[in-house]
């Protein structure tokens, strides 16, 4: 089964790959731009040519003079684009070489991480073990199961009671006899009305039987705070059993090093994070330069239009036009091999330049794939897939996978689907520690830096939901 770090390294050749592409189309463009260069210094002599056979001296003379300063502008303005565009693109290599060597660093981070991370796997099983040897330690354990069972069945009675009582408390307090008698204050210290009232007072209430409805409905009024109370008592004797039992895993995990495994962990997590947040901060300088280079070779600026309108206009002006017509006219067949070279030199310089626009078109392309696949990348470390327990499945065919990428037949949100989709994640040598028999005293659980592994963190929990036992005094609410 294919490793993380070798998918991680087709990535990378995939990436090279582009860029190795890019540079030889700079080169074409490059070796373009000469070739016009010499089909314009070879259309002026012919120009020149055709100015001795049918001009005087001195008119044949102003016209090359106008025709060389309108090509040097442009030439100039040429070679200014030219020249920005190649500090640009050298930018952009320096940018992808320092992305590679961070990249690099990236990986060991990764390696760093997996193996602090594993050591604090190994620490927590063996703290496992001597908490299962550890008699005191099982026995508040035990205790602090018994406490949380205890509070959780308090806690359901206490809201099943509470519904309950609103609605038998709703029934005393909708009898009207009932009411009179209890607003009156009968039973009561304060109660003093004169002989007739209490005659009457004691004869209704012997009908509604109130005093046996009245401790009745003090109760139903009393309970719900008589529980919260004693779920009050209950979780601070828990909150003791707690401090108790977290002294003893505090003294365990200091003795097999665990707190200070943990402090190294979160250090190579923290280098980690650094790394990929300087590589996210690379792309997005790189990709701020490509936009550059883009928008470049999709415009031109106000003094170069100006000087490529010049120059065509002159190349059509009335000299030029005059002596090519000239040429055509006269039976000298040196004249016509001249205008002959004149439109080959025309169309050579026509072809070039559509090439050199072809090669552009295709530099964009390939810097969009590689800014996606820099994503793609980067989202690769940041679930280390690249480290040493990711493995994917032989189904997948990252050759075929990249080279379709590259051409332009699989779009970054499918590479990304088929690489998650045949990636997992080996066994560790250490599993955290997980019991059934835990406490809530969560000392410090380990991270992993990858989100996808499913692994779960360390720790005690003290929920134990398996038994609905509690205090017998619960059966009296």
């Amino acid at each position: 089964m294919p490793r993380g770090r070798v998918i991680h390294q087709e990535i990378q050749d995939g990436l090279g790959e582009i860029n190795q592409e890019h540079r030889r189309l700079s080169q074409l463009i490059d070796e373009e731009t000469e070739r016009i260069a010499d089909l314009v210094n070879g259309r002026e002599g012919v120009y020149g040519s055709l100015a001795a056979l049918y001009l005087p001296e001195l008119s044949g003379k102003e016209m090359l003079k106008s025709l060389q300063k309108v090509q040097q502008t442009v030439q100039e303005c040429f070679q200014r684009k030219q020249q920005k565009r190649s500090e640009l693109e050298a930018g952009l290599s320096a940018k992808l070489t320092e992305r590679k060597l961070v990249m690099e660093r990236v990986q060991d981070a990764t390696e760093i991480l997996e193996a602090r991370h594993q050591a604090v796997l190994a620490a927590e099983a063996e703290l496992k073990k001597r908490f299962e040897a550890d008699e005191d330690w099982k026995r508040l354990n035990g205790f602090c199961q018994a406490s949380m069972r205890r509070i959780t069945l308090f806690q359901e009675r206490a809201k099943t009671f509470a519904e309950e009582a609103r609605s038998k408390l709703s029934a005393y307090e909708s009898e009207p006899l009932f009411t009179y008698l209890q607003k009156a204050g009968m039973g009561t210290p304060g109660y003093s009305p004169n002989p007739v009232t209490r005659y009457l007072d004691e004869w209704v209430g012997a009908l509604v039987a109130y005093k046996e409805a009245k401790k009745n409905y003090d109760r139903l009024s009393a309970l719900p705070q008589f529980i919260q109370n004693e779920i009050a008592v209950q979780e601070n004797e828990l909150a003791g059993l707690q401090s108790r039992i977290a002294l003893v895993q505090e003294r365990h995990a200091a003795e097999v090093g665990l707190p200070e495994l943990q402090k190294l962990s979160e250090k190579a997590q923290a280098a980690k994070d650094e790394l990929d947040r300087v590589i996210a901060q690379i792309d997005e300088t790189s990709a701020k330069v490509s936009e550059e280079l883009k928008n470049m070779d999709s415009t031109k600026d106000t003094f170069h239009r100006d000087a490529l309108k010049k120059l065509k206009g002159f190349l059509k002006g009335e000299t030029l036009s005059e002596l090519r017509q000239r040429a055509k006219e006269t039976p000298h067949p040196d004249d016509d091999t001249l205008v002959r070279e004149l439109e080959r030199i025309d169309d050579d310089i026509k072809e070039a330049q559509d090439r050199i626009n072809a090669y552009k078109a295709d530099q964009v392309a390939l810097r969009d794939r590689q800014a996606e696949l820099t994503r793609v990348e980067r989202w690769f470390t940041r679930n280390s897939f690249n480290g040493s327990r990711s493995q994917f499945s032989d189904n997948i065919d990252i050759g075929s996978l990249m080279g379709g990428f590259i051409a332009g037949q699989l779009t970054e949100a499918a590479l990304r689907h088929t690489l998650q989709s045949e990636q997992f994640f080996a066994s560790r040598s250490h599993s955290h520690f997980d019991s059934s028999s835990s406490s809530s005293s969560d000392f410090g659980s380990s991270s992993s830096s990858s989100p996808s592994s499913n692994d779960s963190g360390g720790g005690w929990s003290t929920t134990d939901s398996s038994s609905s036992s509690g205090f017998s005094t619960t059966d009296s609410f």
